[in-house]
This record gives structure tokens, C-alpha cells and sequence, in this order.
């Protein structure tokens, strides 16, 4: 789907097509990410918890603080990410061509798939979005 002409390559129209897609899934999901960041906390708060050897009583409050204390952070924290994901989606033809330019290694107007898989770790890393 995303390589349109079905030429085994992305060129930067079909890059700025995927840029938009993959954002949109991500503002599809935003609320499930953010919940899991409370499991991932949660989870260290057990480990601690089990390491320590901490009475299960210990560990029960400190678990339910955090989820309190997440609770209340929970809106901020998704108005915050929701509006970083539209930022980004109004710029996102400037970030596919950022991205462009940082994966078309051999700069000949197309990702290759060994392009892509080769460099798209360091260009996600690279490309800078919303000041």
C-alpha cells in the first residue's frame, strides 16, 4: 500500500503518504500508548517492590499512588500527546522530505527497501519536528 506504483520503492510522494499514515495510527492509539506507560511504571513498582523485599502492604500503597497520582496526570499527559501528533501531522510533508533525504542514501529520488531497513532507525532519530 504504501509503495503506490509498485516499483520495490518508496519515492518522496510515496514517503509523505506513509508519514501521514503511520501519524494517523498513532493519534488512533495515543490513549492505549499512554496507558501503557502507567504498566511499564507499575511494573517497576512491583519489581522494586519483590527486590526489596518490601511487605505486600508496602508495595499495594506505593502501587496505588501511582496509579493516583497517574490518573490525574492521564489528561495532560494525552492533550499533550495529541497535540504534538497534529503538529506533527501539519508538518508532516516537511518531515517525509527530512526523512527522505536521510534514508535515499544513494540520492537517486528512491528508497530502496535496503535503504529504508539500513538507515530508518538513525533517521527517525534524526528528523526534528515542532521546534
Amino acid at each position: 500500500a504504501d509503495d503506490a506504483n509498485s516499483d520495490n520503492s518508496l519515492d518522496v510522494e510515496e514517503t509523505r503518504a506513509l508519514m501521514r499514515s503511520c501519524l494517523r495510527v498513532q493519534k488512533d492509539h495515543i490513549s492505549a500508548q499512554v496507558d501503557a506507560m502507567l504498566d511499564g511504571v507499575i511494573a517497576v513498582v512491583l519489581a522494586m517492590g519483590a527486590k526489596e523485599k518490601a511487605a505486600p502492604a508496602k508495595v499495594k500503597a506505593a502501587e496505588t499512588f501511582v496509579r493516583k497520582q497517574f490518573a490525574e496526570a492521564r489528561p495532560k499527559l494525552l492533550r499533550s500527546a495529541n497535540a504534538t501528533i497534529d503538529k506533527m501531522l501539519s508538518t508532516s510533508d516537511a518531515l517525509a522530505e527530512q526523512l527522505f533525504k536521510r534514508l535515499d542514501e544513494n540520492a537517486d529520488g528512491r528508497i530502496s527497501k535496503n535503504e529504508f531497513e539500513a538507515n530508518i532507525g538513525k533517521a527517525f532519530n534524526e528528523v526534528r519536528c515542532c521546534g
